[in-house]
Order: structure tokens, then C-alpha cells, then sequence
């Protein structure tokens, strides 16, 4: 009542017979979506009352074309006052949304994830990322993957100085979860090193978020560190623990000292804390000298990497409406292509026809549809970012799913 904007159909097909009572027409779905331009939502807890046929009533809506869905969830169903047993369970709901996301590519769609836990508008950060914003406390914080004084959180400091606490997370997923949830107001993630190349999970996230934008990158240098204990010698030093590439990096190292063991430790600041911890002087680990400063270990060797020139790239990430840049120097977008020859030359031929200098071209596998890739492409802006306006309305004409992840400004190059 009141809001003509939406059509809501909240019962199925109820009769007195066994049979049919519990029935969700969705043949209705097509026929609507071809009467109206509003989009259908379903509500398959509503339309079958019984909690068993929620899932793949749900998953049915979703085939049907459905735009959404409306389901009832309740942590103790048996004690609800109303609707207990339509509704799922949370981890019955959990297992329904992984199924929907694992579904929606192979229809061509894409899962919205909604923010929630949004902050008040007096609250959103309406300067650009490095400068004291006008948010509250809460806003002002960073999420990064790995423990207190691990690069990420070096990242975290070099972009946005002291007006920002970085917290740490323990996975890429995590980060970008805070950010949705509004908990942080920006979050970190590497998407590049110079040596071991792109890293996938960061940009496969960054793919399955339309509501994230990259709106910052922080380029910083990688030295590897041997930390130890302060009573710790090199010579007393029987076990190395660090990340697989912290300890692949650094294999010269353990060449000159065959007598070393190496561990692999899941992070390499991580692996700081785990040896502070234990206080023994036989055991060390490869990271950065601000892990050795936050834990209070010593730095026994600096520098022990095989290439110096280790750079990590680190996008700054945050939600759509909180993003504000000012004078961005670089663009990021993902598009796919046909499956005829020279369809990607055509996208990068209307790059080079705008003078748009390509920084990156990565292509990753789309989801539920094998064989087909999405293209991640980061270009360098000119003084007017106008340009890249009007190639990527060329690019719509030669490509598919074309969405811009961010334009953003890059520190440290």
C-alpha cells in the first residue's frame, strides 16, 4: 500500500488437497517480467510454507529469471511466534546463498552483495583517502590480511599516514566483508608482486563485488628480513619461518647456510609472532622490519632477498558511496569478450587510438561458465580522465559486461 513502484505476490497456490496446496507458480515469473519493467522478487518461504522446499523453490525462482528473492530466516524456527516452519535455519540460509552465488553465472547474472551496518550520512568520509577525513572513530579505520606488522599494514601507513588505524583481518575475504559491513572505511589487499606476479584471490574478489570500488594503489618495496630473538645469534639459528614465498625469495640465503631449516608459515608476520612467542633462540623468521619492531625481535640480517627490486602493488579498496578521489592518475576496469578472433585486439585498439597507456591486462576464468574469461585492464590517465569516458563508450560496442572497478590514484611509483 502506498509504494507503486513494487509488485508483491507473497502467497503461492493454496488449496485444501495435500497434493498442491504447498505449489509456487513460477511459469508466472517470464510472464510478468514481459508486462512490467519493475524487477520480480520471489518469496519461496511465502509461496510454499514449508521450510524443505525453500532451497530449491529459491533456486527455481533464480532459473525462472527471478530479479531476487525474499526468504525468512530465523535462528530457532521451533520458537518463532509466526512462520517457524518456512524458515531456514542461519546455516540452511548460508549453504542457500553460496548455492545461488555458485548458480547465477551460469545464467549470466551476478549476486548483489547489499552493505549493511551502514553508517549515518553525517558520518561518510567525504575527503579522499591520505587526508583527515570528517567521519566518526569507526570510519577511520583500514582492514588489511595478515598480523600486526605484516606489509600490508606497511601499506596501510605509507597511503594514509596517521589519521588511520589499520585492522587486521585474517583473509582477503575478511577485508573485503568489513568493508561492505561498513566497519572499516577502507580495506588493503596486494594485487601484484613484481616477482611472484598477480594475486588471484584479491582479483577474483574484487570481480564478484560490483559494490567495491579500487579507489587507491600503494606501491611498496618487499625486504626480507632474518629475525630472531635478541639472545639469538646466526650462527644458533637451526629453523627459518616464513610465508612459502618469503622463503623462496630468499633461497640464496639457504644456500650459503645449508645447515637452516625451512618452515612455511601461513604469513610472514605470522611467523614473527609465532617464534616471539615460543622465545627460543634457535628459531627465526623472514619479514619485514616492522614486524620485528611490533614483536620486539631483532633484526640479525636485513636484506637477504635474491632480487631487490621486490615491489608489491596494493589496491586500496572501499564501498561505492564512500569513494571520492581527487585527481586520479590511473583506471581500472573488467570487461569480456567474444569468442571470435581479434575480439580483444578490437578493445585494445580503441585504447591506443586514445593514447591510454595500458599498466596491466590479467584474464580470469568466469565462474560457472568454462572456457570464458573476464579481463581485468588498468590503463594510466591523461591530465584529462574525460578520455577514458569516451573509449570505454567505444569499448561497450566491442565488448560484454563491461563495469569499472575504479579510478583511483597511485602512490609510490
Amino acid at each position: 500500500h502506498g509504494t507503486d513502484d513494487v509488485i508483491l505476490c507473497e502467497r503461492g497456490i493454496r488449496t485444501f488437497e495435500t497434493y498442491t496446496r504447498n505449489t509456487l507458480d513460477l511459469s508466472a515469473i517470464p510472464v510478468v517480467k514481459k508486462l512490467s519493467h519493475l524487477p520480480v522478487i520471489v518469496d519461496p518461504s511465502h509461496g510454499t510454507g514449508i521450510r524443505g522446499k525453500v532451497h530449491p523453490m529459491a533456486l527455481a525462482a533464480v532459473a525462472a529469471g527471478a530479479d531476487g528473492l525474499m526468504v525468512e530466516v530465523h535462528p530457532h524456527p521451533d520458537r518463532a511466534l509466526s512462520d517457524g516452519p518456512q524458515s531456514l535455519y542461519p546455516e540452511q540460509f548460508e549453504r542457500l546463498m553460496r548455492d545461488i552465488e555458485a548458480f547465477t553465472p551460469v545464467l549470466e547474472k551476478e549476486m548483489e552483495r547489499i552493505p549493511y551496518n551502514i553508517a549515518t550520512q553525517s558520518d561518510e568520509i567525504k575527503d579522499a583517502p591520505g587526508s583527515e577525513p570528517k567521519g566518526t572513530r569507526v570510519r577511520k579505520m583500514v582492514a588489511f590480511q595478515g598480523m600486526r606488522g605484516a606489509y600490508s599494514e606497511t601499506a596501510v601507513h605509507r597511503f594514509f599516514g596517521e589519521h588511520y588505524e589499520a585492522v587486521a583481518c585474517d583473509s582477503f575475504a575478511e577485508v573485503f566483508k568489513q568493508v561492505l559491513q561498513g566497519k572499516v572505511a577502507y580495506g588493503t589487499a596486494p594485487i601484484e608482486n613484481s616477482l611472484a606476479g598477480t594475486v588471484h584471490e584479491v582479483l577474483d574478489l574484487l570481480l564478484q563485488h560490483p559494490d567495491i570500488r579500487v579507489v587507491g594503489e600503494q606501491k611498496i618495496r618487499i625486504i626480507h628480513n632474518l629475525i630472531a630473538a635478541k639472545s639469538s645469534t646466526l650462527e644458533s639459528i637451526k629453523k627459518v619461518y616464513s610465508h612459502p614465498q618469503g622463503l623462496a625469495q630468499c633461497s640464496r640465503f639457504f644456500e650459503e647456510h645449508p645447515g637452516i631449516e625451512k618452515v612455511p608459515f601461513y604469513d610472514t608476520a605470522g611467523a614473527v609472532a609465532y617464534i616471539a612467542e615460543r622465545g627460543d633462540p634457535s628459531l627465526a623468521a623472514i619479514a619485514g622490519r616492522e614486524a620485528a619492531q611490533v614483536y620486539e625481535m631483532e633484526v640479525l640480517k636485513e636484506g637477504i632477498e635474491n632480487n631487490p627490486r621486490n615491489y608489491t602493488r596494493f589496491y586500496v579498496i572501499s564501498r561505492t558511496e564512500t569513494e571520492s578521489i581527487h585527481k586520479p592518475n590511473r583506471g581500472v576496469l573488467v570487461f569480456s569478450t567474444q569468442d571470435k578472433p581479434g575480439a580483444l585486439f578490437d578493445v585494445l585498439q580503441v585504447l591506443a587510438e586514445h593514447q591510454l597507456n595500458m599498466k596491466k591486462l590479467e584474464s580470469r576464468p568466469i565462474q560457472g561458465k568454462p572456457w570464458n574469461y573476464m579481463f581485468l585492464l588498468a590503463v594510466e590517465l591523461p591530465e584529462r580522465p574525460e578520455v577514458l569516458d569516451r573509449a570505454m563508450k567505444e569499448i561497450k560496442g566491442k565488448a560484454e559486461d563491461l563495469r569499472l572497478l575504479g579510478l583511483y590514484y597511485a602512490h609510490g611509483e
